[in-house]
């Protein structure tokens, strides 16, 4: 017979006379498998990563995969890996090594493809066009 148990807030059927540790145990590989994952996204955000290569890697299927994501970040792998490029983008465009990059080359090197689409997923992430954002940046160098 098997009945409901609660994990952090996750209900989830187990056979009766699971042990707690057997619970724990299950929370700990879901963290280890997240945690491989956001590293490997982290590591490799400037390359093309598919939920394919992301599932392939970490040995689970695409829903484990995806709810892992959304229950413990929030957001869908593909999100954070968005995210992480972005971050990356707004990262290069403060930095004075990368100044006489362009924000093509910029955004290019962090992993996006079509440029226009990087600019509209900037301007939602952050509020301003990455154009806006280095201008902004580049009045602040020179006042300081």
């Amino acid at each position: 017979m098997t009945v409901f148990a609660c994990d952090d807030n996750q209900i989830m059927l187990v056979p009766i006379g699971t042990p707690a540790s057997a619970l724990k145990q299950h929370r700990y590989q879901k963290v280890r498998v997240l945690n491989f994952l956001r590293e490997y996204i982290d590591a490799n955000y400037s390359q093309p990563i598919t939920m394919q290569d992301l599932h392939s890697k970490a040995n689970v299927t695409h829903r484990t995969m995806d709810r892992l994501f959304k229950d413990e970040l929030g957001m869908s792998p593909m999100k954070y890996l968005l995210s992480c490029r972005l971050n990356a983008v707004r990262q290069k465009l403060v930095d004075p090594k990368y100044s006489e990059n362009t924000i093509s080359e910029i955004a290019q090197d962090s992993g996006f493809s079509h440029l226009g689409r990087f600019s509209y997923y900037f301007k939602k992430h952050f509020g301003v066009s990455p154009r806006e954002f280095r201008k902004h940046i580049n009045s602040l160098q020179v006042i300081n």
